[in-house]
């Protein structure tokens, strides 16, 4: 339980120095914000003026993309890794947020960051996508977060990573999901 509430704490430490001037859930501009997030679109792009992540990584990274974890479309993740051959690397696991309706793995907001800042550092980032409401009530998503994590587990060898040095990550819904 104490760990649990540490990542939580976390993702919402987090979510707030990577968002300094966002509006407060209390405040009416928070439907605007979620507006903005949107779906991914066939084009590669997405709705509502996402960017999503199709877009050059540094040099140090190399992307496994749209890793299957289930059946359903949205259960993939992203995998990016050193390019440099790693073993027993940490794997941190991101989770994105947008209310269980909204977002995407891919999103900028979700990776960029991250990967510059981990990634470079030797640990593999995964980031993951999961079924959304409608589809999948908070329960149904958090089991295709379960089974992200336990594909991620069970490949991490391959990967170059250890499958004993898991962190949760996520912002916001995902948070919640972790």
């Amino acid at each position: 339980v104490f760990f649990r509430a540490w990542i939580c704490l976390l993702s919402a430490l987090i979510g707030a120095l990577a968002f300094p001037g966002a509006p407060s859930a209390s405040e009416p501009a928070r439907h605007s914000l979620l507006a903005g997030l949107g779906r991914p679109s066939e084009d590669g792009g997405a709705e509502g003026g996402v960017n999503i992540t199709r877009h050059a990584l540094p040099s140090s990274v190399r992307v496994l993309t749209d890793v299957a974890y289930g059946r359903a479309a949205r259960q993939r993740m992203d995998v990016y890794l050193p390019a440099r051959k790693v073993t027993g690397a940490p794997v941190i696991l991101m989770v994105h947020g947008g209310a269980w309706r909204l977002g995407d793995k891919g999103m900028r907001s979700v990776v960029d960051n991250k990967v510059a800042r981990w990634v470079s550092r030797g640990f593999i980032f995964v980031s993951t996508n999961y079924t959304l409401l409608p589809e999948a009530n908070p329960e149904e998503q958090a089991y295709d977060v379960g089974q992200a994590l336990a594909l991620a587990q069970s490949r991490a060898a391959e990967w170059g990573g250890d499958a004993t040095k898991f962190i949760l990550m996520g912002h916001s819904a995902g948070a919640h999901l972790v």
